[in-house]
């Protein structure tokens, strides 16, 4: 979004975009030369689509150039965590459970770092099915 200063007439950006595209030459040789840039099989060309000729993943209709831009994100490194002290209530009673493999505040309970129960693992999956079929 631009806007005009009306004594100066001149642009001013008013917000940056968040990502920013980088142009990636490697990827469209490969296209152009009919090579899959994921798989490095070969690729098909039937009018203006073209495709992986072996695994079919990836399907490009039209002009290569204009997907031959990759998105790249500037991350920041985060901070280091504190564990000398509980972010929540400022107590320096931290408590180290071993066995839960958790870090913890010994006044209020919140837990500082410890295993993700939120992440979904496939052998999770697995157990529960064994354990269904006996």
């Amino acid at each position: 979004m631009l806007a005009i200063n009306t004594t100066v007439s001149e642009v001013i950006p008013i917000s940056k975009p968040s990502k920013k595209y980088t142009y990636n030459k490697g990827w469209l040789r490969k296209v152009l030369d009919g090579i899959c840039p994921q798989c490095d099989e070969p690729m098909t060309k039937k009018g203006i689509k073209r495709e992986c000729s072996t695994y079919r993943h990836l399907e490009i209709y039209g002009n290569p150039v204009s997907v031959a831009y990759d998105i790249t994100t500037i991350k920041e490194p985060l901070p280091p965590i504190d564990y000398t002290k509980c972010p929540e209530c400022q107590s320096n009673k931290i408590i180290e459970d071993i066995d839960r493999g958790e870090i913890c505040c010994g006044k209020c309970g919140l837990v500082l770092s410890g295993n993700d129960y939120g992440v979904d693992y496939p052998w999770h999956k697995f157990q529960l099915l064994n354990i269904r079929n006996f």
